[in-house]
């Protein structure tokens, strides 16, 4: 992006820079510029809140022993422990798939 800011700057040193199309005149340069700049913080700003959301995200669903996926493991062995390996309970949540992904 500091490039075609640099570019620009260069471009406004030379008097025979005339071009036809509005877009690649200075001032429509130095809008696509200012938009391009806009477009870049936007997404800077909506990516941190992405990250933000993904850490969140991974504390509620992977956060060591009160995280979804610990709870759900723990009560699939519960029941387990309770019903039996082979009752229709535990037969029935057994196959429900549940991966921590972070340790």
């Amino acid at each position: 992006m500091n490039q075609f800011g640099k570019y620009i700057t260069f471009l406004k040193t030379m008097p025979s820079y005339k071009p036809n199309e509005n877009e690649l005149t200075i001032e429509g340069l130095e809008g696509k510029f200012s938009e391009l700049k806009q477009a870049n913080s936007t997404f800077l700003v909506t990516n941190a809140a992405l990250i933000s959301a993904r850490l969140d995200r991974n504390v509620i669903l992977y956060g060591e022993k009160t995280g979804l996926v610990d709870t759900a493991l723990d009560a699939k062995l519960y029941v387990k422990s309770i019903f039996g390996a082979v009752s229709p309970e535990y037969k029935s949540i057994r196959a429900i798939p549940f991966v921590n992904r972070t340790h």
